[in-house]
């Protein structure tokens, strides 16, 4: 296994700068493992929160409107890292996600 110590390190820095980052490479790269190594790692200091799309169905939302809101919020976050509003991101994880999920399942 790949030894992250380096890159976690240089990650927490920019957490702890309150910058943003992004990874993103081609698939089987270790983006996955990266994520849950930073996870733990900063689980002690900060509160971390994970959001998995690949695991939603279309056929999880009874709505039209509800799909394209799940949608669009993925297109945000996967193709557009410049332009994301993340205090709205927040927002939507901690006061909006724990409702949505009880909704759709």
């Amino acid at each position: 296994m790949v030894n992250l110590t380096e890159r976690l390190w240089l990650v927490r820095g920019m957490v702890d700068a309150g910058q943003y980052f992004a990874i993103n490479r081609a698939r089987q790269y270790g983006k996955t493992t990266l994520l849950k190594a930073l996870a733990s790692f900063l689980s002690e200091d900060y509160v971390v929160a994970g959001i998995d799309f690949q695991k939603m169905s279309y056929a999880n939302f009874e709505s039209e409107q509800l799909r394209s809101m799940v949608a669009g919020l993925r297109y945000r976050l996967v193709h557009n890292y410049d332009g994301i509003n993340w205090t709205i991101i927040v927002e939507v994880i901690f006061d909006d996600m724990e409702p949505f999920v009880q909704d759709i399942q």
